[in-house]
């Protein structure tokens, strides 16, 4: 159940993360969540280091790494 909770919030503000990527990108608008899950696997970035200011969803992020989130962390750059 808190895993359903936690998707549903973050699909709330994927609208708004989604401005900041590139603009081929597209939003994912869902009426309901599928039995099996959604795995988000596409359009994750990475920029290291640690500033509040990348969280606006104006942020230019065209000079980030594009990231396989379903790696391993240790295959993180």
């Amino acid at each position: 159940m808190k895993l359903g909770i936690i998707i549903i919030f973050l699909f709330s503000f994927a609208h708004v993360q989604l401005r900041a990527q590139e603009k081929n990108a597209c939003a994912v608008h869902l009426n309901h969540l599928p039995e099996d899950g959604i795995l988000l696997d596409r359009g994750w970035k990475l920029q290291a280091g640690d500033n509040p200011e990348w969280a606006s969803p104006n942020i230019d992020d065209s000079g980030w790494q594009a990231v396989d989130p379903t790696k391993d962390i240790k295959a993180m750059p």
